[in-house]
């Protein structure tokens, strides 16, 4: 199949002799270091990017699981496909809040040659944490104070 016409993934090809259905971890950072470079990652077993469709665990890796709600095809063409995705990261560790994330996905087929190559990122979007979102609403209060307070005493002439 061709790259330009493609809309789904039917099966995760093994990367380096790996089991099919499953992808592997490169690389780690933020709340993903305690993942190993190495540590195999389940696939959804079907991924319907055109149209996009809500795709639930997505991928799994090491007590992470991303739930894909939509994508977009940036480019589209015979040596090159590049979808970008949307959707919520949960965890197994209760610490860990359910977080807005993104992901994207790239194949290549250089030179209409039969080797395709791919590859894919998530990051997670940081959500404020409470206290923090505490001390922006007690801030806006207080300045909203202010503002009224020096209005008023431009009004009244003191």
């Amino acid at each position: 199949m061709s790259l330009a016409t493609a809309t789904r993934v039917n099966v995760w090809q093994p990367f380096q002799g790996g089991p099919t259905g499953f992808s592997m971890v490169l690389q780690d950072s933020g709340s993903f270091s305690s993942i190993t470079a190495g540590t195999q990652a389940a696939m959804a077993s079907q991924w319907i990017f055109e149209p996009s469709t809500n795709t639930p665990s997505l991928w799994s890796v090491g007590g992470f699981t991303f739930n894909l709600t939509s994508c977009t095809i940036a480019t589209q063409n015979v040596n090159f496909l590049d979808v970008a995705g949307v959707g919520t990261i949960t965890s197994t560790n209760s610490s860990f809040d359910p977080t807005p994330g993104t992901w994207s996905f790239t194949s290549s087929n250089a030179s209409g040659q039969n080797q395709t190559t791919l590859s894919f990122q998530a990051h997670s979007a940081a959500a404020p944490e409470q206290s923090t979102v505490e001390l922006l609403a007690i801030g806006a209060v207080g300045a909203l104070g202010w503002h009224y307070s020096f209005r008023r005493k431009l009004v009244c002439g003191r």
